[in-house]
């Protein structure tokens, strides 16, 4: 059985979302209300849209199995998202598929907690055993939700300043060009995660795929 943890044990945690309620960030605020400690908590947040809680877990594992004097050694990691106040109730093809939901898991470097006698430390065949990741801004205009500034004049010296009010846009998606990029680079990227890992196609017994 996987030892229990409590919030203090929690040297990590980040909450990957592109929808936060502070704009400055989500993961400090959850840290502070789970109970972590303060005094050695790193929390931030990380924006990586639909792959974002995948993009968490592996920047998790990185800080977990950098080791060292200080190294994490539990991470916690978010994923979480109210994209129904983004998206546009007015396009049938596109507000559909998107909602508000919200998910979490520990990792931890110190595996599962059977103190064994022998001492023996071998691979019990879980956490993260490959993965790829890859980021292509290309098509950015096919999926987006973006930044709209309402200018406003303020007096200062002179003619005066324009700055902007901070809003986005509504929600926008091209469903046929997000379809065709993902049929079509997904199976790359399951094999490029299944030859990491050192395992065939034959050797998966499930896939949870998203988009």
């Amino acid at each position: 059985m996987p030892r229990r943890l409590d919030p203090g044990d929690i040297d990590l945690v980040i909450c990957a979302t592109s929808s936060p309620d502070d704009l400055f960030g989500d993961a400090p605020s959850i840290a502070h209300a789970v109970g972590c400690d303060s005094s050695k908590v790193v929390a931030f947040d990380l924006t990586a849209a639909c792959s974002g809680f995948l993009f968490g877990i592996v920047t998790a594992s990185q800080f977990l199995s950098n080791g060292g004097v200080g190294g994490a050694k539990n991470a916690l990691v978010i994923g979480a998202d109210a994209l129904t106040r983004w998206v546009d109730w007015e396009d049938r093809n596109s507000c559909i598929l998107f909602g508000d939901g919200a998910g979490a898991m520990v990792l931890s470097s110190e595996g599962n907690g059977d103190d064994s006698s022998d001492g023996d430390d071998s691979d019990d065949g879980f956490g993260i055993l490959g993965y790829a990741m890859h980021s292509n801004g290309g098509g950015y205009k096919d999926l987006k939700c973006i930044y709209r500034g309402e200018p406003k004049k303020i007096s200062t010296p002179g003619e005066g300043t324009i700055v902007h009010d901070g809003s986005y846009d509504l929600m926008t998606m091209n469903g046929r060009k997000v379809y065709s990029f993902a049929t079509r680079e997904v199976p790359n990227v399951l094999q490029e995660a299944l030859d990491q890992a050192g395992m065939s196609v034959d050797q998966v017994d499930h896939l949870l795929l998203h988009q």
